[in-house]
């Protein structure tokens, strides 16, 4: 190869470079528009009565400053970048809605009059942010109320902000419940083969040993794998006389 020679990158490597300059400089220019949303939604959060999409974002963020940003950010990258989580939140506003543990209001089109949105209304609506304006529309598309609100006291006592401690218990919760879920299946798939609880463990970092001991007990008994009840050990072998 010649000293001069250039070498070019190969495809794959230049389209990579060419997602991450396009993410940045999309990333950019949501930054430099995000002045006036947040300024609006920061003032719109102090209403008693938020719209949908504000509580949405509570969903996700568990605090005002948090939430403002979220709506903002959702907004103004409305078609080009989602916030991450936001469906996911949104699809937990709707079931509320639809279980009549949230209220929601908002105007009908074709009188202009804020009514309830009844409960059972939720199985055939979406969420949809135009404009200013948060609509709930119907699968044909059609708009069936425009400027939807919840009650923002509702929004809090549903999603309620998580203390340090209680986080911690949350979290804890969930790591016993997966680890019991999954020795459940390991014990089914080998019901006469056994493992031993050291081999296991490590497995389940967020579980302490004495929790792990009594977990694999529960689990055991209730995949009803009798092999697995000693605890994890093999079985010696010995000779058959």
């Amino acid at each position: 190869m010649a000293p001069d020679e250039i070498i070019e990158p190969k495809e794959p490597e230049r389209e990579k470079k060419k997602d991450s300059l396009l993410r940045t400089l999309v990333d950019r220019d949501l930054e430099e528009r995000m002045g006036a949303p947040v300024a609006r939604a920061r003032q719109r959060s102090e209403d008693p009565f938020w719209p949908v999409g504000l509580c949405i974002a509570w969903v996700l963020g568990r605090g005002r400053s948090e939430a403002v940003e979220l709506y903002a950010r959702h907004r103004v990258g409305l078609g080009v970048r989602e916030v991450d989580g936001w469906r996911e939140a949104q699809t937990a506003v709707l079931r509320a809605l639809a279980s009549g543990r949230i209220k929601a209001s908002g105007f009908r089109p074709q009188d202009g009059v804020r009514v309830p949105v009844q409960a059972y209304e939720w199985i055939d609506l979406s969420i949809l942010q135009r404009g200013h304006d948060d609509e709930a529309r119907r699968l044909d598309g059609s708009i069936a109320y425009s400027d939807v609100r919840i009650e923002a006291s509702e929004i809090r006592q549903e999603w309620r902000i998580e203390t340090p401690a209680a986080k911690t218990v949350r979290e804890k919760r969930a790591a016993e419940k997966a680890c019991l879920s999954r020795l459940i299946e390991r014990m089914r798939e080998t019901p006469n083969h056994p493992i031993p609880k050291s081999k296991l463990m490590p497995q389940f970092p967020g579980v302490s040993e004495r929790t792990f001991d009594r977990l694999f007990s529960e689990a055991a008994r209730e995949s009803g794998c009798v092999a697995w009840s000693m605890g994890g050990r093999r079985p010696s072998k010995k000779s058959v006389t």
